[in-house]
């Protein structure tokens, strides 16, 4: 059992990679703010904190 928020890896041998995509949807209202969270989570920053969670980037 994990305590509540911990995680565990699993090899990648045991499980095929998952690409996720980012983008901003034609029609929001919100443009400018959804390009600043893209140029946030593309940042060194934002990388480290996606990595913290076992997130990697190509």
């Amino acid at each position: 059992d994990l305590d509540e928020g911990a995680y565990s890896l699993v090899p990648e041998t045991r499980h095929p990679s998952i690409t996720q995509a980012l983008g901003i949807v034609s029609r929001s209202p919100h443009q400018a703010e959804a390009q600043q969270f893209i140029d946030f989570i593309l940042s060194k920053e934002g990388q480290a904190i996606l990595g913290k969670y076992g997130y990697t980037s190509p």
